[in-house]
């Protein structure tokens, strides 16, 4: 069977979503399945299983460059995508054999992406008619199928049989009705349909379950309670005591080609379910209910809460047909006309030991060109500049504190950073002594040019650079870090990052 790389989009233990759900169904069917997570994670082995078949890459930089050459098949190794930044990676840094692009969503800032990329894509996974729509027209050459979004059928419907004897944690004891929404609290959610549903059903409890991913300044009434993120595996405490299930989104650009996983989870559960008028949602009337407008909102809750249970068993047993296992069948027919070598039988993988991760926090000193004189002891590790100067800041490597095992050393540091800003870091390097008491911006000494970094090259959220010869040396390096772009750009964590060897490899199962 074939291998899958999931690139770093989203972590694995992070709102279980479309990326998890079916990269586990490739390894519940027999593929081998790297999925990349989006950060690191210090002490743990730079790769690791957390199921037959699925691996979880905790250090994408590290695996690529010095194991993956390793281990890759000679054929059969596709690369999966749902970011279209992501597309041009697929054979230059995985070296992929047959690169799929699963556009999942019609954000506006990624349509340049996609135009610029769709070419590297072999075949194209859509969630939704307006996506399949948009990327037939841009991809015409390209095979475009359309695989909707699906559940967890089990896992959603026990939760039928479960009973409320567990408190919602957070949320006071009411003897009335509870209306949910679980999801991110995003700037799609209208907070009017919220606020009316708190407003006009003041015997309800509205329950919002997901990670707040906005400010908002309305008022909601104090029937309205914010759960926060919730980890998956705990759902199916919660959807038993949610009386009616809400898609409360906005009818936007974004929300008409939106394909809502919860829609399928709900009536998985077996849940009424009102919602938006989403052009993906509206497929499944009589399942759920549709309102225009936050009054209709309002009277279909209403409607739904005056007949408790109605409906139940039929709306789980609609949902089956949308299960993961389902779709990833769909997905599998496809593929395999599409690269018949990703299904053909294949030896296991050799491995490449895995080395733990282990991290060194560094001690960092930031200088400003227009303060030039000036010793800053507490600044955050900025670079670029500014109208008011140029932000640098420099750390020592000690050999003394790297292990004597470590096979690899990395310098790196954390940094979010836009793509259109077009973020360079670049490394120099003095073997000169310093003091922190009097390190400013004209007492500097000189560094050489050693490496730079684009932050839109990174593969996560770091930037990483290779100091294993410096740290075989027998003196302390001085590293600056600077940025040639005017803008300035916080950094985070500054560290060394040491790979130290565990054990022997052998095959992959």
């Amino acid at each position: 069977m074939g291998v899958i790389l999931y690139p770093p989009t989203i972590d694995w233990s992070w709102m279980k979503q479309r990326p998890q759900h079916l990269m586990d169904q490739f390894a519940q069917h027999g593929h081998t399945v790297f999925y990349f997570n989006k950060t690191g994670a210090a002490g743990q082995p730079v790769y690791e299983p957390i199921a037959p078949n699925l691996y979880l890459v905790h250090h994408a930089e590290y695996f690529l460059k010095e194991l993956w050459p390793k281990m890759r098949p000679a054929q059969g190794t596709v690369y999966w995508t749902s970011w279209s930044r992501q597309l041009p990676r697929g054979r230059s840094d995985y070296g992929a054999d047959f690169v799929i692009y699963d556009c999942v969503d019609d954000f506006p800032d990624w349509e340049s992406d996609e135009r610029q990329y769709i070419h590297t894509a072999d075949a194209v996974v859509c969630t939704a008619d307006g996506l399949e729509a948009k990327m037939t027209a841009l991809a015409s050459s390209k095979p475009v199928i359309q695989v909707p979004n699906g559940c967890d059928w089990d896992f959603f419907r026990k939760t039928m049989f479960l009973n409320r004897s567990v408190p919602l944690p957070g949320i006071p004891p009411s003897r009335g009705p509870k209306i949910g929404y679980i999801g991110a609290w995003a700037p799609w959610v209208d907070e009017r349909i919220i606020q009316a549903l708190g407003e006009r059903i003041p015997e309800a409890q509205v329950i919002i379950v997901g990670p707040r991913l906005r400010e908002d300044s309305l008022y909601y009434p104090a029937n309205v309670h914010f759960m926060g993120y919730q980890d998956y595996s705990k759902l199916p405490e919660i959807v038993p005591h949610l009386d009616v299930c809400i898609i409360p989104f906005h009818v936007n650009r974004i929300t008409q080609s939106t394909n809502p996983i919860k829609v399928y989870e709900y009536l998985a559960a077996g849940k009424p379910v009102v919602s938006t008028d989403l052009p993906e949602v509206r497929k499944m009337v009589p399942h759920v209910s549709i309102a225009g407008d936050p009054d209709e909102f309002v009277r279909q809750v209403q409607a739904q809460l005056a007949s408790p249970g109605r409906r139940q068993e039929q709306r789980s047993l609609y949902a089956q047909a949308f299960s993961w296992r389902n779709r990833y069948l769909t997905i599998q027919q496809h593929l395999t006309q599409w690269y018949p070598a990703f299904h053909a039988s294949s030896a296991p993988l050799p491995t490449a030991s895995p080395p733990f991760v282990q991290e060194i926090p560094l001690a960092h000193q930031t200088v400003n060109s227009y303060y030039a004189q000036t010793v800053f002891h507490s600044e955050p590790p900025w670079v670029g500049n500014m109208p008011a100067g140029e932000y640098r800041f420099v750390v020592k490597l000690d050999p003394s504190i790297i292990p004597a095992a470590a096979e690899k050393v990395y310098l790196e540091m954390d940094g979010t950073c836009r793509a259109e800003d077009g973020i360079v870091l670049n490394l120099g390097v003095s073997g000169a002594s310093w003091s922190a008491a009097s390190l400013s911006f004209d007492r500097l000494p000189a560094f050489t040019p050693a490496a730079s970094v684009q932050a839109n090259d990174r593969l996560q959220e770091t930037f990483s650079f290779d100091v294993t010869p410096y740290a075989k040396l027998s003196r302390s390096i001085t590293f600056e870090l600077s940025s040639p772009q005017y803008v300035v750009t916080r950094l985070s964590r500054p560290r060394l990052t040491c790979f130290v060897p565990t054990s022997e490899g052998g095959v992959l199962s």
